[in-house]
């Protein structure tokens, strides 16, 4: 696992979609938080996470690239030759692209804070700033998880790359429509529960949501996060076991 992990994070970083991924996510943190400047008052979660909510979209690029170079350049098969088991192969390409994210994620905090400091915005709650910030690296880590599995299920780097940037837009709207339908009120109360819990379900519905002020709503989301994390590696496993790979 240590010698995959190894390989997977060194591809990762040396790959010039992620490094240009890297510039425009500190980049977009960078112009939001500047434009701030021009409120009379600023919550400290909102000068750090403010550019967070298109992160489904723009990594869906760099890691579609990444995860769909596995079978275009034999390397799924050179590693099974080896003897590396599909569970190690699998867990392995879903960790490096957490930690891909996690830097990203970690960066794109600091830059905020710097903002955040130069402009002295007060802190309204270090421990709600805190839990939002888990919440959201949670959500990054199930976008993760979905196109890891898209990518390891796929034979094609274009079909990989297609499909999960339509994956991220999918969420997205289907996010929006569910929030859309949960707070019009013409549904009834049981279709409004079930249109709130897909939107909470949802990796996008749960960046929508973290810097909320109920800290109760927090940790619903965290536990779905986690829930859709383990069910999504879970099933992609299974499935990878099965699928032919020449």
């Amino acid at each position: 696992m240590r010698r995959l992990l190894y390989a997977n994070c060194s591809r990762l970083y040396g790959s010039k979609a992620f490094r240009v991924t890297l510039i425009l996510m500190l980049c977009l943190e960078g112009i939001l938080s500047l434009l701030l400047l021009s409120q009379d008052s600023t919550r400290i979660d909102l000068a750090l996470f403010v550019s967070i909510q298109g992160i489904g979209s723009i990594i869906s690029v760099s890691l579609s690239l990444f995860y769909g170079t596995e079978y275009s350049d034999g390397t799924i098969r050179n590693k099974l030759i080896v003897g590396h088991k599909r569970t190690d192969i699998y867990l392995a390409g879903f960790l490096s692209g957490g930690m891909g994210i996690t830097m990203l994620y970690m960066l794109w905090i600091l830059v905020g804070m710097i903002f955040a400091v130069i402009m002295q915005i007060p802190v309204m709650s270090t421990f709600k700033c805190v839990v939002s910030g888990c919440i959201g690296w949670l959500a990054c880590i199930s976008y993760c998880a979905i196109y890891n599995m898209i990518g390891m299920l796929s034979s094609s780097k274009a079909k990989t790359a297609i499909i999960c940037i339509l994956s991220a837009f999918c969420l997205m709207f289907g996010g929006l429509l569910c929030y859309s339908l949960a707070r019009q009120g013409l549904l009834s109360e049981p279709m409004r529960m079930l249109f709130e819990v897909l939107f909470d379900i949802n990796p996008y519905g749960q960046i929508f949501q973290f810097m909320t002020v109920e800290l109760s709503v927090l940790w619903r989301l965290g536990i779905y996060a986690i829930l859709v994390i383990v069910c999504v590696n879970t099933c992609g496993i299974a499935v990878f076991h099965k699928k032919d790979i020449k």
